[in-house]
């Protein structure tokens, strides 16, 4: 247990994540100031049954999360989720500025929101579920703006309903409701805030780079440098998402050999999935490495990063050197594997449950309010 925050009603949490070799699940307690782990494990599914992050087989997946919470011994009827894949995409981007004029209704911005994201998204907007969040102005357009502060910047998070949904039911299936749909990426961003905590560090300035390696896929996500938890601004606000990139084909599958802890071995590839067959000559390692870091360099790109920036790697393929040192040179130091549950829970847990255990620290944050981020 550890002490990071001043409350006395108890609290409690849990996050689930849907992965290819499993449900995971983290469960933790606020209760009298201190941070409890209540749980964590995982359980298995049969090959194909989700595939980079859809659901195919709903009753494969709900029947798991039923065992693994009865196992655990999680009573809480209410969990978040969180949605990744190649079919979540997240976009950056400015609004005209007569779209947010004074008196503008939330109602009007959410549809002006919507009509610009159109011209972003290769999808149609009826399909996707989506949320945005209006950032600081874009210093670079400020030139546009008479008072200099540009027009506002969009982030843009959107995944296909259906997806949602198949979460959603496979969870009611089991008996659970779910309170919180999250986008990876950020589920992450709060893992790394509460691996800091346990750590008992200060939030390290600058740019952080978070680099996914599941079973069936990978991505990075850019995050800008969020102002002080202890700050006005800063209390309970939202990480800046510069960037966030599918690595297409990347995952632990991909590779040769076994699969890192945490994670299944190599399966038979489910339907319409699989592995992308690679040149002769060339080492599925190589290719694996090489794809992730070609998308981590255009992702920093696009955030309008350089080198140096703090990276961590999660997920049950953050064990890899190959990508830690391909990835070396990008980093401010060596990428480090992201572990949220370290001291509260056996090693064996790690890297994997990141975005299980961001969830559950995400709804406890959510629930006790602004000012409850940063350590007592």
């Amino acid at each position: 247990m550890r002490r990071f925050f001043n409350w006395r009603r108890p609290v409690r949490a849990v996050g689930v994540d849907f992965g290819y070799s499993g449900v995971k699940a983290v469960a933790l307690s606020a209760d009298g100031g201190e941070l409890t782990l209540l749980g964590a494990g995982s359980e298995p599914l049969p090959p194909g049954a989700l595939w980079d992050g859809a659901v195919r087989d709903a009753d494969a997946v709900s029947a798991a999360l039923g065992r693994l919470l009865s196992r655990l011994g999680v009573r809480c009827r209410l969990l978040a989720l969180a949605i990744g894949g190649g079919s979540v995409f997240v976009k950056r981007f400015s609004l005209p500025p007569e779209a947010v004029a004074p008196g503008t209704a939330p109602g009007d911005l959410r549809e002006a929101v919507a009509r610009e994201a159109a011209r972003h998204v290769p999808f149609h907007l009826e399909s996707l579920e989506f949320d945005y969040e209006a950032r600081a102005a874009d210093p670079e357009a400020a030139g546009s703006d008479p008072e200099g502060r540009g027009p506002p910047a969009i982030v843009f998070g959107a995944a296909p309903r259906e997806m949602v949904l198949e979460h959603c039911r496979a969870a009611a299936a089991a008996g659970r409701e779910v309170t919180r749909v999250e986008l990876e990426p950020y589920a992450l961003h709060a893992a790394v805030a509460l691996a800091d905590r346990f750590a008992g560090a200060d939030r390290d300035p600058g740019a952080l780079a978070i680099v996914e390696i599941g079973a069936s896929r990978a991505g990075i996500h850019v995050f800008g440098d969020p102002p002080p938890a202890d700050t006005p601004a800063g209390a309970g606000a939202p990480a800046d998402l510069l960037a966030s990139l599918p690595v297409p084909g990347a995952g632990v599958l991909a590779m040769d050999g076994p699969a890192s802890p945490g994670e299944s071995g190599v399966g038979p590839a489910p339907p319409g999935g699989g592995r992308q067959p690679r040149p002769p000559g060339i080492p599925a390692r190589e290719m694996f490495q090489d794809r992730i870091v070609a998308v981590a360099r255009e992702a920093f790109r696009e955030a309008g990063l350089r080198r140096g920036t703090r990276v961590l790697l999660s997920g049950g393929g953050a064990g890899s050197p190959a990508v830690r040192g391909g990835l070396r040179d990008l980093a401010s130091g060596d990428p480090v594997a992201l572990d949220p549950l370290e001291g509260l829970a056996p090693s064996e847990f790690g890297p994997a449950y990141s975005v299980a255990a961001g969830l559950a620290y995400q709804q406890i944050v959510a629930r006790l309010g602004p000012g409850t981020g940063g350590r007592s």
